[in-house]
């Protein structure tokens, strides 16, 4: 068989693919052109060497209305070793920032960012409201000024400015602590350090200003009760003690406040009871680095057991039951009624750290708890306690204990009866159905009638108005003593005089001649000492007819120096002025009396339109 294809056919399909091709070649043409314009305009690759591509900084955005926040600040880099100091450091800053203020003005957010880096070493006692902030509370914080350059560090040095090598630090608004008060205030705390086994770290900072505080850190939270002598803010670790007290006494209250802030840092037990916190400091700042640990030696007790005693028999003669205290309660009593009781409270809480003893104060430092000294207290036989106190007070002497209570006598007068008989309720005492009067201690009466405003006035006016004054005293021949202790020395702080100044001399020749006439028989002897035992002066022995003050006359100023008992032979009873003396202007009582009997009286003297003084210039000089 044979096939045939007819030629028409062939030819059409050759010229169909010859056209497929040239489409495609044109195609690959115009690629061709598009490449090499794109080529042409394209970036040249640089032979330059190149560094890391850097991306371009993102588009900034629209700026909102009000103030730019600025970046958070680093906070500062102090070196203080306690937050009392660390604030004194950042007040430099602070201080530095009102100065940019007062010159140049700051926006404000760059002010608060400045604030936020001091704010971390601010104090409680700061206490800026929350909604304060700027140039408002940057005034706060700077008025009154709270930096270094404020204060003055007692043992400060050019290569310690910060006092870091001191264990404990005395700031001041002017001159320096006194080397000597602070020495030994040191020195307590030491011997307690170096017994416990056990340092504070960082030191302890003790703030003494007039105003106890106050007046550098206004809003530092108030004292508890109306007029504090010191006080211890555990929150902020640092002490304020006020600086116008008397320096005898000053010294006692930086030792009370050292001790409360080293038991607040090593165990914060020790605040949960008012008895152990104030008992365990007024305890161990008599103690002594001569002592037997923390054993305070009893005779070192036996005027704070005398006044105890008194004040336990008074409340006794008032129908008060003490014998059914309990101690339990005593360790639960609530700060207000512990302060409502006043002198009674503070050395009921030394006497039972006494009767504890130094040896388990001890161990309850080192323990760091207060356990040890709760478990001897609550069982403690209240009646062998009070045997205790009874044993310790013989030959102390009446208004002479020093106590470091947290308001001078001045504020008593703010205390009411009947706090003070519902604080003896709740301690246990059986207290009868009516309230009991609050009587102020021995302390207490002579803080006040030995205070420097009435014994610096009686001697004044004893000493430039001779003519009036009338001395009545036991010429007995140990006078001497008193004539020998009335030195420029002895009458310099009580009278506000330089001890080395001409007028102190003066003052001690006069007020010498004073006893040199009761040593040579001028005035009318006492009668003997008559008691009914304890401490008890009886009733005066009879009205002595005084010569002189019948023919005293009447528009004169009457001036009376009373001297009772004498330190050789006793005390004598004292007499109370005869009506021929009266009306009396000054009674100076002045008490020889081994036991500070006549404190008793120159209380009972002291009446309106009468100006009464106690002194007892042998007390401390003995």
């Amino acid at each position: 068989m044979v096939y045939w294809t007819p030629m028409a056919t062939i030819g059409e399909r050759f010229l169909g693919a010859a056209l497929l091709v040239v489409r495609l070649l044109t195609v690959l043409a115009a690629l061709a052109v598009v490449g090499l314009v794109l080529f042409a305009f394209a970036e040249k690759p640089s032979l330059e060497p190149r560094g890391p591509e850097v991306a371009a900084p993102p588009p900034e955005p629209p700026r909102l209305t009000g103030p730019e926040t600025p970046p958070a600040l680093a906070p500062l880099a102090l070196s203080g070793t306690t937050p009392f100091v660390r604030r004194l450091e950042a007040g430099a800053e602070l201080a530095k920032l009102a100065r940019e203020v007062e010159e140049r003005g700051a926006e404000a957010a760059r002010l608060d960012a400045r604030l936020e880096r001091v704010s971390p070493f601010l104090l409680k006692a700061d206490r800026p409201p929350l909604r304060l902030h700027g140039a408002r509370l940057l005034e706060m914080l700077t008025s009154p000024p709270r930096d270094l350059l404020s204060f003055t560090l007692a043992g400060a040095t050019e290569a310690d400015p910060l006092g870091k090598t001191l264990r404990v630090r005395a700031w001041t608004l002017g001159e320096a602590y006194p080397a000597e008060e602070l020495a030994a205030a040191a020195a307590t705390l030491e011997h307690v350090v170096r017994c416990v086994e056990r340092d504070v770290d960082g030191g302890i900072d003790v703030l003494i200003t007039p105003a106890l505080g106050n007046d550098v850190f206004p809003g530092q939270p108030r004292p508890p009760i109306e007029r504090a002598a010191g006080l211890y803010f555990g929150g902020d670790q640092y002490c304020v003690v006020d600086s116008e007290l008397r320096p005898h006494f000053r010294v006692e209250v930086v030792e009370h406040e050292l001790i409360h802030a080293y038991c607040h840092r090593t165990a914060k037990s020790f605040s949960r009871s008012r008895l152990i916190t104030e008992g365990v400091a007024e305890y161990l700042r008599l103690v002594s680095n001569r002592d037997n640990g923390l054993n305070v030696p009893i005779d070192r007790l036996r005027d704070s057991l005398a006044e105890l005693a008194y004040l336990l028999e008074r409340l006794s003669r008032a129908g008060v039951d003490l014998r059914t205290v309990q101690p339990r309660r005593l360790v639960e009593l609530d700060p207000d009624a512990f302060y409502q009781l006043g002198h009674l409270a503070y050395l009921i809480a030394q006497a039972t750290m006494a009767y504890v003893g130094g040896d388990v104060i001890q161990i309850a430092l080192y323990r760091r708890s207060d356990a040890p000294i709760r478990e001897v207290i609550e069982g403690l036989d209240w009646r062998e306690f009070l045997g205790f106190v009874e044993r310790g007070s013989r030959l102390g002497r009446l208004g002479r204990a020093v106590i470091v209570d947290d308001a001078a006598p001045a504020s008593r007068t703010g205390r009411d009866h009947a706090g003070y008989t519902e604080a003896l309720r709740k301690i246990g005492a059986d207290v009868p159905g009516k309230v009991v009067e609050r009587e102020p201690s021995p302390g207490e009466v002579a803080a006040t009638l030995g205070g420097e405003a009435r014994l610096g006035l009686a001697l004044r006016l004893l000493l430039t108005e001779p003519a009036a004054v009338r001395v009545f005293a036991d010429p007995s021949e140990e006078m001497d003593r008193v004539i020998r202790f009335a030195a420029p020395h002895a009458l310099a702080e009580i009278m506000g005089l330089r001890p080395e100044g001409e007028t102190a001399r003066m003052a001690a020749a006069r007020l010498a001649g004073f006893f040199g006439a009761a040593h040579a028989g001028h005035v009318v002897t006492l009668g003997a000492p008559r008691r009914t035992g304890g401490a008890e002066i009886l009733e005066v022995a009879q009205p002595l007819a005084i010569e002189g003050f019948a023919e005293h006359p009447r528009d004169e100023r009457r001036l009376a120096v009373l001297v009772v008992g004498s330190p050789g032979t006793g005390a004598s009873v004292p007499a109370a002025p005869p009506e021929a003396a009266k009306p009396l202007e000054v009674l100076l009582v002045v008490d020889l009396t081994p036991d500070g009997q006549a404190l008793r009286w120159a209380q009972a003297f002291d009446m309106p339109g009468r100006h009464v003084a106690y002194w007892a210039p042998l007390a401390d000089g003995e």
